[in-house]
C-alpha cells in the first residue's frame, strides 16, 4: 500500500497553526516534501510497525490511548520510486469492513519541522516552506487523502485475516454512451482506445471528403 509521496501539497494556514501569528486561517500554503525528508531513514524507520487508525483521531497515538484507537500496524516501510509503502496488516473488524465498502485511501498522521523558505520544486512547481524531520504517529484510512488516490490501500491481507482481495479503485467511463464501472488500469486503456477511435474516424471523414465516396473500416 502507498502511504506517502513526495512533491508539493497544499494546506490552511490554520493546519500549521500559522494563522496564531495573524495570518488568514484559510490562506494556502504549498509545502514541498523533498525526497531526502521523506525518504530519510529516521523518517522511514518513524512509520514501521505505527497504528492504522480509522480517520485521523483528534489527538495523537500514544500508549495510553492505542488500545481504543489501533486497529492495525504497518509493517516493512519501503521506498518505490517517489512512493513510500508499506505493508498493512489490518486486524479490527471495523476497519476490514470499512475498506471493504470502499473506504480505501491512506493519510498519514505525523509532525514535521517547518521550514517556511519559499522556493521551487525540480518540476517547477512553486512552494512556500519545506516539511523537515518527519516523524510517523499513525496511518489514518480515509475516504479522500490529501494525496489523492496515489495514497490508498492497493492490496488485501492475507485470506487468514478474513479479508477478500481488494480490487483496484473502480472509476466511471462512457462507452457508446453506456456508463461502465472499470478499475484504473482498465480505463486509461479505454480511454487510449476512444482517442484512436476519434481520430480514425476524423481521418475517415477527411478521406470521404477528399474523394467525395464513403470508405469502411473493419
Amino acid at each position: 500500500s502507498t502511504l506517502a509521496r513526495t512533491g508539493v501539497q497544499t494546506y490552511r494556514a490554520y493546519e500549521l497553526g500559522l494563522d496564531a501569528d495573524g495570518m488568514d486561517p484559510m490562506r494556502v500554503i504549498r509545502l514541498h516534501r523533498p525526497a531526502e525528508e521523506v525518504f530519510n531513514p529516521q523518517s522511514m524507520a518513524s512509520f514501521e510497525n505505527k497504528p492504522i487508525t480509522i480517520e485521523h483521531p483528534p489527538v495523537a497515538v500514544t500508549a495510553d490511548n492505542w488500545a481504543d484507537l489501533a486497529k492495525g500496524e504497518a509493517r516493512d516501510v519501503c521506498r518505490m520510486g517517489d512512493m513510500m509503502c508499506a505493508t498493512l496488516i489490518i486486524k479490527s473488524k471495523d476497519a476490514i469492513d470499512a475498506v471493504q465498502s470502499g473506504k480505501n485511501q491512506l493519510s498519514n498522521g505525523y509532525t514535521f519541522d517547518l521550514d517556511m523558505t519559499p522556493g521551487t520544486a525540480a518540476n517547477g512547481q512553486a512552494y512556500d516552506g519545506v516539511q523537515r524531520t518527519i516523524r510517523g504517529n499513525h496511518i489514518a484510512i480515509v475516504d479522500a487523502a490529501r494525496c489523492g488516490s496515489a495514497c490508498r490501500i492497493a492490496d488485501s491481507q492475507p485470506s487468514n485475516q478474513g479479508v477478500n482481495t481488494m480490487a483496484d479503485a473502480l472509476r466511471k467511463v462512457i462507452v457508446d454512451g453506456i456508463p461502465v464501472e472499470v478499475n484504473d488500469t482498465a480505463a486509461a486503456a479505454i480511454d487510449e482506445l476512444q482517442i484512436q477511435l476519434s481520430a480514425a474516424l476524423a481521418a475517415k471523414d477527411a478521406a470521404e471528403k477528399k474523394i467525395g465516396g464513403s470508405i469502411t473500416f473493419t
